[in-house]
């Protein structure tokens, strides 16, 4: 009975501390995420104020797409620059999520997973005075990447807490079944 006392006291405390681990990095994955959209809103507000097919070799120079991907699509979705790819090797992006709700409401923002679930990529789109739209992207981890991230001090916390419950649930369960 003494064993069988010990072994629920540790299932409970290892469910516990595994049950707020996925719940907290559930939570703070959506704030990171809800962070990344506002830095990309900032980000493609500053580049609209500056932005033309003219100036893009100065905006480069001058390091304002450094970790940002920076594309400028034509009302009919035709790519007419990105930072990264050739628009040339690009198919038409007046399907897509940001820049289609971009078209229809004046900003459009989505988030797609990656093929590998290693990171996301966060875009967020705005209608220019001209009618075309300027998108701003970035790469950010996804959940399961943060989750991995914090393993190894769930791990360590999980060993203490383990053998904390241990001495403890061995020091009850001795005083509970001494009258007995």
């Amino acid at each position: 009975m003494k064993k069988r006392v010990n072994y629920m006291l540790m299932l409970i405390a290892a469910s516990a501390i595994l049950l707020t681990t996925v719940l907290l990095t559930l939570i703070y994955y959506n704030l990171f995420r809800e962070q990344v959209m506002k830095d990309l809103r900032t980000n493609a507000l500053l580049l609209a104020q500056e932005f033309s097919l003219d100036n893009t070799e100065e905006m480069i120079a001058d390091g304002l797409t450094e970790e940002l991907r920076v594309t400028c699509i034509d009302s009919n979705g035709t790519v007419l620059y990105d930072s990264v790819q050739s628009p040339k090797d690009m198919d038409n992006h007046g399907g897509r999520p940001e820049v289609s709700e971009a078209l229809a409401a004046g900003e459009g923002r989505d988030a797609r997973i990656s093929s590998t679930f290693a990171e996301n990529t966060f875009y967020y789109a705005l209608r220019m005075q001209d009618g075309s739209v300027l998108r701003v992207a970035r790469e950010a981890d996804s959940i399961y990447q943060m989750f991995i991230g914090v393993l190894p001090g769930v791990l360590t916390v999980l060993a203490v807490v383990l053998l904390g419950c241990l001495l403890v649930s061995r020091l009850l369960t001795g005083k509970l079944i001494r009258p007995l």
